[in-house]
Formats: structure tokens, sequence, C-alpha cells
């Protein structure tokens, strides 16, 4: 009698559990965010957000440690969907402060939303990763989206829409092995979490709520970790951040803006972990108010 044999599918299937090569590490940011997740970054407007994930940003392009943190050096590329003003003067704050003045040149800036809910510009994107990693030989470890709402299409309420927004991350995501990082906003109601349908949250591997510490003379931010799928949620840290100016008009006004101080966090429930004990706090000031009004 003649054996017929099935046809192949498609998948990619492994048998057992496999082997863990547990010398390899897994983290992006060590105890922060792990390589080839999506995360979530959400806060009120105003809430230092953008100037976080800026030097997040900046510390994986540039191999250097997060807040004592290790990091897995690489390329990355930061969607600035609300346009780039204030995001090139948060770098040329950092790479004034962090690195001689030395450009980064492997982490690229997109100036325009992306909607990655539409197959086209998936696929662009992808291309876009193979590009860099080709002219940086580098891979990219990081792609952000800032902000969900100026890359969505649909209504952010709707589990529909929102499904196919996190379907077009996960592709990138699986495609490029990067992690993805989307940087989100709060409804009014902060108890709430994140604005819109709750298969955002569901999705991710790892979120992070961001809001300023009212009520003390320093420039003080706290990140709590909200959910980490992988383990433990219990990530509670307060960052500082100082006023950095980065040049002046023909007319001889000062430009500034906010950088992360860094080594400058405190986990909450322990002692300071400042390295240096002369640093001080800078004391909030109109001026601030202004500088975190202008960039979220």
């Amino acid at each position: 009698m003649e054996t017929i044999s099935s046809p192949k599918n498609k998948f990619i299937m492994e048998r057992g559990a496999g082997s863990i090569n547990f010398d390899h590490d897994q983290f992006l940011v060590e105890d922060l965010l792990d390589e080839n997740s999506l995360a979530g970054f959400y806060g009120p407007s105003g809430s230092r957000k953008s100037f976080i994930i800026m030097d997040i940003a900046c510390r994986i392009a540039s191999g250097k440690k997060w807040q004592g943190r290790e990091v897995k050096h690489g390329a990355v590329i930061y969607v600035a969907a609300e346009g780039s003003n204030g995001m090139k003067k948060r770098m040329h704050a950092w790479i004034n402060k962090y690195n001689d003045g030395h450009d980064l040149d492997n982490l690229y800036r997109i100036s325009q939303p992306i909607f990655v809910s539409q197959p086209q510009v998936v696929t662009d994107l992808i291309l876009a990763t193979k590009n860099v990693q080709e002219e940086t030989n580098l891979p990219v470890r990081l792609i952000v989206i800032d902000t969900l709402a100026r890359s969505f299409i649909g209504n952010e309420n709707s589990a529909e829409d929102m499904g196919k927004f996190i379907a077009g991350c996960d592709e990138i995501k699986c495609k490029t092995g990067a992690t993805i990082l989307i940087v989100h906003h709060t409804g009014k109601d902060l108890g709430q979490g994140a604005r819109g349908a709750y298969s955002f949250k569901a999705a991710l591997d790892s979120e992070y709520f961001i809001a300023k510490i009212e009520g003390n003379d320093a420039l003080t931010t706290k990140l709590e970790c909200t959910k980490n799928k992988e383990g433990s949620d219990g990530l509670k840290m307060e960052i500082n951040l100082k006023i950095e100016a980065i040049g002046k008009t023909t007319k001889g006004k000062i430009i500034d803006t906010l950088v992360v101080i860094d080594r400058d966090s405190r986990l909450v429930g322990a002692k300071n972990t400042r390295k240096d004990k002369n640093i001080q706090p800078p004391c909030e000031n109109e001026k601030t108010k202004e500088i975190v009004d202008e960039n979220f």
C-alpha cells in the first residue's frame, strides 16, 4: 500500500523545552527592557517622558550604562511623530554632556508619523532597519514610536483598531529583532492607566508609568513598572533632571533644555544611590516649567 506523506506546514515548530544558555543575558537595558520585546512608557502630558526615553535611546546608541545598569550597544531608530525640533535639542544636550560633543551617528530620526497598522509602512520600516544595519554594522536594538496617538489610525478605544497597531509592531519586532518602545499618554483619570483599549497593555511585555513628583524643589520624575511579563513589576525609581544650555541665538538668547542626570536615580524604598554626593538637585523654576510644557 502506498504511503502518502502530508504536506509540510510553514510554521517553525520546536520540540520540547529546548536548551537555555544561562550565560546569555536577555536584557537590552538591565532590569528595565528585554531584547526583542514590546514595551510601553506612558504618563500625563508634561511628565518628561520624552526626556527619559531620549536618555535611554542615547545610552543604547553609545553603549553607555543607563543609571548604572548595563545596556546592549546597537543602533536606534527614533520615530519623532510629533516633530523633531524638541528632540534635536535634547540630543544636543545629551551629546554635549555625556559624549564629549560627538554626534551619535547610529541613532536615526524619523520626523513624521508612521502608521504601523498599514502593511506597506511595516514593510518600509523593516527595510529601514536593514539599511541602518548595513550603514552602521550594528544591529538595530531599539525602535521608539513617540507617540502612539500620532502613529495610530482609527479609535484608540477600539480593540480592533488597537489590534491592528499591535500586529504591526509585532511583525516589526519579529522580523528585525529590535525592541519596540511605544510612548503613550494617560487619560483624564491617571488611575486608569494608559489611554485607550486594554488590549494595548495586554500585548506589552513591559510597561512603565512616568510622572513628575510634585511638591519638591528638584526636577524629579518617577518611573514605576506597572507590568513585567517575565519578572517582577516592583521597580520604582526617582530620576533627576537638570537644565542644560546648548547654545545662543545671534541676539544672545540662551537656548536650553532638560537632560537626565546620570547615576542620580533612587530606588523608592532604598537608600539613595547617588555616587557623587556633591551633586545637588537643581531647583525648578519658571524657565523649567516652560521647557516641560513645550516638550513631553
